[in-house]
């Protein structure tokens, strides 16, 4: 999603793209899933795994607007809009 084209400012779905045949996590919270691996694996692992992710964070950081009222206890990829 992070490289998706289109406007500079994107809403947060938790839902993926919709189409199981492009987002088989259709339904699923794919950033949830990621982090729960990072925790499953070794720490050598998960820090590889979380440089891979860093850069993508960021850019879906930069792309999407920050909820003010979302839960502090939200992990901070639920803290983003969903809709304008």
């Amino acid at each position: 999603m992070a490289f998706k084209p289109g406007p500079w400012v994107m809403y947060a779905s938790p839902e993926g793209v919709g189409c199981e045949c492009c987002d088989p996590f259709t339904g699923a919270d794919s950033r949830a899933f990621l982090e729960e691996l990072c925790c499953g694996l070794s720490r050598s692992s998960a820090r590889e795994l979380r440089m891979v992710l860093k850069p993508l964070d960021e850019r879906f950081l930069a792309r999407t607007l920050n909820d003010p009222f979302a839960s502090s206890r939200d992990p901070w990829w639920r803290r983003r809009l969903e809709a304008p």
